[in-house]
């Protein structure tokens, strides 16, 4: 991956954050669902609906492949944070670690990492900037890669 940029480095690490709050988002839909399905929201539009052939039955195939489908997004997320978690793993430093660590993977505050690695806000986000040099020169040459 020549050519690396600080601001590519950082994308590439938001990525699990940014597919988290989508699955957020998905879950909640799913509680929607859930509750249509097992009638605890029922409208007098569906309770009609059902009176025609077997509608609880497609709604519980349909909402079953709904969840299969939102296990996938949590798939890839789990993969985007194995990636994520194999490349911080190559830097070094500790306290680079775990500032990227609890930015990436554990998707903290600035306030809270702060608070954890006993820095100020703005010593921490110096180190944060120092920390993403460490991670792009990994991304731009892999351990594995070097002979």
């Amino acid at each position: 991956m020549q050519g690396v940029t600080i601001e590519y480095t950082k994308q590439w690490l938001n990525r699990g954050y940014k597919l988290r709050e989508t699955i957020k988002m998905l879950e909640k839909a799913q509680m929607r669902a859930y509750d249509i399905v097992t009638g605890t929201t029922i409208t007098l539009s569906e309770r009609v609906q059902e009176s025609h052939g077997n509608g609880t039955e497609n709604k519980l195939i349909t909402y079953a492949d709904y969840c299969k489908q939102i296990d996938c997004h949590k798939t890839d997320l789990f993969e985007i944070l194995k990636q994520i978690t194999n490349a911080i793993m190559k830097v070094e430093n500790n306290v680079y670690k775990n500032i990227l660590i609890s930015r990436y993977i554990n998707f903290e505050t600035w306030e809270i990492i702060a608070q954890n690695i006993g820095y100020s806000y703005k010593q921490t986000q110096r180190l944060h900037k120092k920390s993403l040099q460490k991670v792009k020169n990994v991304l731009e040459c892999p351990i594995g890669s070097v002979i």
